[in-house]
């Protein structure tokens, strides 16, 4: 089911095949191990969470050009005396970028030999990543961009408004790494516990917060809802079941979690022509977004004679042309 709502993101929104490009708002992954100049610590953004984290990903040509006198040189100081931390990453190896380090006498922390570009969608261009103190990416652009000092400063601004959570408590680090978890998995009973610890600590800023970011994943749920009441009223009904399952999921333990499952039978039992009809839709998409374009196309076909008359009919003859757009298509053997 991930794999067909994953799809199903991805033909909504247009996204194209050039990887998982990182985007603003997504978690920023951890930075893989490896060798490390101009610090003694292997850094980490877990270990740095609380922390702005300015991750500036280069390669030798750019390090050389980057470390001359730009802007980014006379900015970058201030804002890690300030609590910034920035962390350079280069594919180049340790011989390569260590006498551009020492030629420049920037004492940069920077990861040589370092595979985090892959994770980073990161191609032939130097790019900039500003990780916020509660771990998600705020901001990504060239190092060379105007608008780069200005997001950093105001990221750290925002942290040290925050208060603890600049420096948080131990007891505070723990329940807010289960709080922000909690979010991502869209847990809501797990989500729910966390903040109650956390309002228990009587730290306004991090219990501020955090209200705010359950509520938003409240709202977030109950779009999802009903978009997938929206999508059952246009012949959706598999895939409208998938989402209200999801959300089942999310509500387990609270009582809209049955009245959800309440959702579900209805459509069930309202929609049970159409039903089997979508849910071989939902298939063929799961063929296609696996790959298997021929084997998706051959049974969106199939389906059409099936489905004149009914509501699936339009989207059933857009999702076929749609699976004909996405490349050479290669017949099942």
């Amino acid at each position: 089911m991930r794999c067909f709502l994953a799809g199903l993101l991805f033909l909504l929104l247009g996204v194209n095949g050039l990887g998982a490009q990182i985007e603003v708002g997504a978690v920023a992954p951890e930075i893989p191990k490896t060798k490390w100049l101009n610090t003694k610590k292997l850094l980490s953004l877990k270990n740095l969470r609380g922390r702005v984290v300015v991750l500036v990903f280069w390669n030798a040509v750019d390090t050389a050009s980057m470390l001359d006198d730009t802007p980014f040189v006379h900015w970058w100081k201030p804002l890690a005396e300030q609590g910034a931390v920035f962390v350079a990453l280069s594919e180049d190896p340790a011989e390569v970028i260590t006498p551009l380090l020492e030629a420049k006498g920037i004492p940069l922390a920077i990861a040589t030999s370092s595979k985090a570009g892959q994770l980073y969608a990161i191609g032939e261009e130097s790019m900039v990543f500003i990780v916020a103190w509660d771990g998600r990416i705020v901001w990504r652009g060239s190092p060379l961009s105007d608008d780069i000092r200005s997001a950093v400063d105001e990221q750290v601004k925002l942290a040290h408004d925050l208060g603890k959570t600049w420096d948080p408590r131990p007891m505070h680090y723990a329940h807010w790494d289960k709080f922000v978890k909690a979010c991502l998995d869209d847990n809501l009973s797990k989500a729910a516990k966390a903040l109650e610890k956390l309002m228990k600590h009587k730290d306004e800023d991090i219990a501020s917060h955090a209200l705010g970011m359950y509520i938003l994943m409240l709202m977030r749920v109950d779009d999802r809802v009903e978009y997938a009441k929206k999508i059952s009223q246009q012949g959706r009904a598999h895939e409208a079941i998938l989402l209200l399952e999801e959300s089942a999921k999310t509500y387990k333990g609270f009582e809209t979690a049955d009245e959800l499952k309440v959702e579900i039978e209805i459509i069930k039992s309202t929609k049970k022509s159409i039903l089997g009809w979508d849910k071989k839709r939902v298939q063929a998409l799961e063929k296609a977004f696996k790959g298997n374009r021929a084997g998706a196309l051959k049974a969106l076909i199939a389906l059409q004679p099936k489905v004149v008359g009914s509501k699936l009919e339009e989207l059933i003859e857009g999702e076929i042309a749609y699976v004909k757009s996405m490349g050479v298509i290669v017949k099942e053997k």
